[in-house]
């Protein structure tokens, strides 16, 4: 593969640029939406619109193939992605509940995703969320940012490194 466009990211872009122009009215949001719509999500679908590929190539050499292991891979960390914002966007919506206020399903999904994402796109309501529901949305951007399988390894990490360590002899030059 010689270049590619990630299908999922292509997605989420289709997904901004409708947000944008259902917010300033601009057509120029429906160009670029049509334009990766085509080129970015519809070449990376399959045919009956049940599966996509997670790597979408643009231009190819046709001397490479992406294995079973990869595929796997993206599948974990899809779900992984999904789990987490999920519960993310129940507990917002839960906390804002707990406190009265009324917020709707999708936009506590639309805060969470983007947070988890770290794609610093919001509904708007950031500032309005009581300081449970903050909490939870740094967080999440905390472990977005850092990555949820980094952490996860990190956890499950338990065997103890050895302390094969070599530092290296050097002349310092001092004044």
């Amino acid at each position: 593969m010689t270049a590619y466009n990630e299908t999922c990211a292509a997605i989420s872009m289709v997904y901004l640029y409708e947000r944008m122009f259902l917010l300033h009215g601009e057509s120029k949001y429906i160009d670029c939406l049509e334009r990766t719509l085509y080129n970015g999500v519809i070449s990376g679908m399959s045919m009956d619109g049940g599966r996509f590929f997670y790597p979408n190539p643009l231009s190819s050499d046709g001397k490479e193939t992406i294995n079973t292991r990869t595929i796997k891979r993206a599948a974990v960390v899809t779900t992984a992605y999904f789990l987490g914002s999920f519960a993310q966007a129940l507990i917002i919506w839960a906390t804002e509940a707990a406190y009265g206020v009324r917020l709707s399903v999708i936009d506590s999904m639309y805060e969470a995703f983007s947070a988890f994402g770290t794609v610093g796109v919001s509904a708007g309501l950031t500032t309005s969320l009581h300081t449970p529901a903050l909490i939870t949305l740094c967080f999440s951007m905390f472990i977005g940012r850092l990555g949820p399988l980094t952490i996860g390894t990190a956890l499950l990490n338990t065997k103890k490194q050895s302390a094969n360590i070599k530092y290296p002899d050097a002349k310092i030059l001092i004044g």
